[in-house]
């Protein structure tokens, strides 16, 4: 069973939320969490 929670990612006003789980490794994670971060400066 897969739990999964959340990471809440904010630059300014703007944010992004990002699901995680468990089952992820820390390369799949960071590499959510990088594009969370580019689409943020982005707009």
């Amino acid at each position: 069973m897969e739990t999964e929670t959340g990471l809440r990612i904010t630059l300014g006003a703007n944010y992004r939320d990002v699901a995680v789980s468990r089952e992820m490794t820390a390369d799949e994670i960071e590499k959510a969490v990088r594009v969370a971060c580019i689409q943020l400066t982005n707009g």
